[in-house]
């Protein structure tokens, strides 16, 4: 009967044993799946453990105590500081933590983790520190690209009206404050539909590629230009010595633009208007310097395509001598 009985445990223990090795295997699979590894850091004798997906993000493939107790070396140096302050307050007062960060793993391969940790309790005593590690670095570029595209015009690579709205609500803010001088151009392409009507669709996104590359050359290179849409372009300009000659600075930006487009009877001359507005006191919003420059827009092409004009309903700050009027220039 006692024989009975204890071949009876045996293989109950042999089936818990099997069921725990399975169970096991299938956390290990669902770790892999979701590149998700766990650790844990026991409080008393400082010792580590890595599950095999955990060894697997670090590109490590048999850790040694080492690798264990090096683990934070992984992340780079600006998120170094973060990640260590982290897990010793979560150790020490039993702070929880979530932090996304950069990683470069033993293989040299940049990565995005997130890494979460907790204190372990066990009767009312913290004993350890858990923590999960996952590696997002396909979701991380994914939502980079999807935030670069919501704010990036897809045919030039520049910023778009969305964009645009934020630089100038921030720039508007800070220059007001400081007292900075701004100025912002609203740039139309001269015959653009004529360019699109005549040669093709192709033809005036060249035209809108190249003036793309005139806004972004020198000496107007760190100046923000973004694309409103169709032939529609806009420049903020806060360098000083753009700014304390406006009307050079924008008829060299004429210049620029002047190009030719197709070949024999079919070549055709582009050009740009700018309407320009300066930041003042009373003209420091956004929908006011857009107003402003639209305005200035209107009246340089009631005189001649193909020049630019200050608004006259906004002088220039106080750092500069200029003080604009309403005239075309070019």
């Amino acid at each position: 009967m006692e024989c009975e009985l204890a071949k009876e445990a045996i293989a109950q223990r042999k089936d818990l044993v099997e069921a725990l090795h399975r169970t096991q295997r299938q956390f290990e699979l669902a770790e892999q799946m979701a590149q998700i590894g766990h650790w844990r850091m026991d409080l008393e004798t400082q010792e580590l453990f890595w599950s095999r997906q955990t060894s697997a993000i670090h590109a490590i493939e048999n850790p040694t105590r080492a690798h264990l107790e090096s683990g934070l070396d992984y992340f780079l140096p600006k998120d170094r500081p973060r990640i260590s302050s982290a897990v010793e307050e979560c150790a020490r007062n039993g702070t929880p933590y979530d932090l996304e960060l950069d990683f470069r793993d033993a293989k040299g391969v940049l990565k995005r983790v997130r890494a979460i940790g907790e204190q372990e309790i066990v009767g009312g005593k913290p004993v350890g520190v858990i923590g999960v590690f996952q590696d997002i670095t396909e979701r991380y570029h994914l939502e980079t690209r999807l935030r670069t595209a919501a704010h990036v015009d897809e045919l030039t690579g520049l910023p778009n009206r969305a964009r645009l709205n934020q630089y100038l609500d921030r720039t508007i803010d800070s220059a007001s404050q400081s007292g900075r001088a701004m100025a912002m151009l609203l740039i139309d392409l001269d015959h653009f539909k004529e360019v699109n009507d005549r040669l093709g669709h192709e033809a005036g996104d060249r035209v809108l590629k190249n003036v793309a590359v005139q806004l972004l050359s020198e000496p107007f290179a760190n100046q923000l230009s973004a694309r409103l849409g169709g032939d529609e372009f806009v420049m903020v300009i806060e360098n000083e010595a753009l700014l304390l000659d406006l009307e050079g600075s924008m008829q060299q930006l004429l210049d620029k633009l002047r190009m030719e487009i197709g070949e024999g009877e079919d070549r055709m001359q582009v050009s740009a208007t700018i309407g320009a507005a300066w930041l003042t006191h009373e003209n420091n919003e956004r929908s006011a310097l857009m107003r402003c420059a639209d305005h200035a827009l209107y009246q340089a092409k009631r005189k001649e395509r193909g020049t630019s004009t200050i608004c006259s309903e906004a002088v220039a700050g106080e750092r500069l001598t200029l003080r604009p009027q309403l005239r075309a220039v070019g």
